[in-house]
């Protein structure tokens, strides 16, 4: 049943009380007749650093996600070749280097470079991939 699977990917962070609160939000879960891979801020930023603890590298490497996002390296890697043996298409988004719009606090210069927001080389876009650069904090705005 849909809902189990739901349930299933909240079960090891959040208790059986909060749960209870979301049970009016439940809904089947399903997979549309269009499917695609979200590829969200893989940028090379989020890896700066190597796979240390974040708040190890938040001087250095403010945008960094540390071990977790090298910890997550292999298991995505394996969603996109899922997503590309099944045809599925694959979107990615990014920021710009340089923008006049400001959308967040964010301190200025966290990337700087060109390269900052290039896609991590492990997940390098493909022809035929989609490359969203947003220019809000959130790709969904």
């Amino acid at each position: 049943m849909a809902r189990d699977f739901e349930d299933h990917c909240w079960r090891d962070i959040v208790s059986d009380e909060i749960l209870k609160v979301y049970e009016p939000y439940h809904r089947d879960l399903y997979v549309g007749d269009r499917p695609a891979l979200l590829a969200i801020d893989l940028y090379n930023l989020v890896y700066r650093g190597g796979a240390k603890e974040p708040h190890e590298l938040v001087s250095e490497f403010p945008s960094s996600c540390g071990r977790y996002a090298w910890e997550a390296i292999e298991p995505t890697k394996r969603l996109f070749g899922a997503a590309r043996e099944a045809g599925i298409p694959v979107v990615y988004t990014t920021a710009p280097t340089t923008s006049t719009v400001v959308a967040t606090n964010r301190q200025a210069g966290l990337g700087s470079r060109d390269e900052d927001y290039e896609i991590f080389g492990e997940f390098a876009p493909r022809d035929g991939d989609i490359m969203i650069v947003k220019e809000r904090a959130s790709a969904f705005y």
